[in-house]
């Protein structure tokens, strides 16, 4: 599936906002600023997998900035990894 403008995506049970907005598309923050924000996570995702991504995360229950963290390190381990395999 491909998304040729934004979108929002307003999760009232998690209370989240996600701001689906492509890359080749300037990224409007206004509409961020926009929408209800106490109490609200905010966040932009670029892809429909990314947002699939968020929202799985939030119906687990799990804290989405942690996962963010977690994929980095695994990244920068594998990355590591295989540059001392390669020596």
């Amino acid at each position: 599936m491909q998304f040729h403008y934004p979108c929002v995506f307003l999760d009232e049970t998690h209370r989240a906002l996600l701001y689906l907005c492509p890359e080749e598309v300037e990224q409007d923050t206004q509409t961020l600023f926009r929408a209800p924000q106490e109490g609200y996570k905010l966040r932009l995702v670029r892809t429909p997998e990314e947002l699939a991504e968020k929202l799985q995360i939030l119906e687990c229950g799990l804290e989405d900035t942690v996962i963010e963290l977690v994929k980095v390190f695994f990244i920068l381990c594998s990355s590591m990894h295989n540059t001392h395999k390669k020596r």
